[in-house]
């Protein structure tokens, strides 16, 4: 062994204990926020480019103002207020399915439902979102409490 392999593998062994005491901190405490799920690890991967804007205009929408929450934040909320004892978003019995129709009077309106499925219960969602406009409306009354939330929320 030449002198600087030498050299190295000493400055290793003294320090190897911290090298794994701090590898050992990242995985007890970083590792577990960053793997934690949420509402959008649940969207389907298969979108097409049209509904995939429009989910992601729609989840980002933020209120009248521009400022605030947005309705995924709410959403994620609400639905992790609905069952405190459980992460629903990292658990794989929670299923999220999105329905888009396409309104008959209009060229760029869309009914937009989400469809969560968590412990045999269905929640529904839906929403008209209106891409050319910007235009964001309720269509059932639990879509109009987040919408709501979302537009008057200081």
């Amino acid at each position: 062994m030449s002198k600087d392999q030498k050299s190295f593998t000493a400055f290793l062994k003294k320090r190897a204990p911290i090298y794994l005491g701090l590898i050992g901190l990242f995985f007890l405490f970083a590792y577990p926020a960053l793997m934690e799920k949420n509402l959008e690890s649940h969207i389907p991967t298969d979108l097409t480019e049209d509904k995939r804007a429009m989910v992601d205009f729609l989840l980002s929408y933020n209120g009248l103002n521009n400022s605030g929450m947005t309705i995924m934040n709410v959403l994620e909320e609400e639905i992790s207020t609905k069952y405190p004892d459980k992460k629903i978003f990292d658990t794989e019995i929670t299923l999220l399915r999105l329905e888009f129709q396409k309104l008959s009077d209009s060229n760029s309106s869309h009914d937009v439902t989400f469809l969560f499925m968590i412990n045999e219960e269905i929640l529904t969602y839906t929403w008209i979102v209106n891409m050319n406009s910007g235009e964001i409306s309720s269509a059932n009354q639990e879509a109009k409490r987040i919408l709501d939330i979302v537009n008057y929320y200081n």
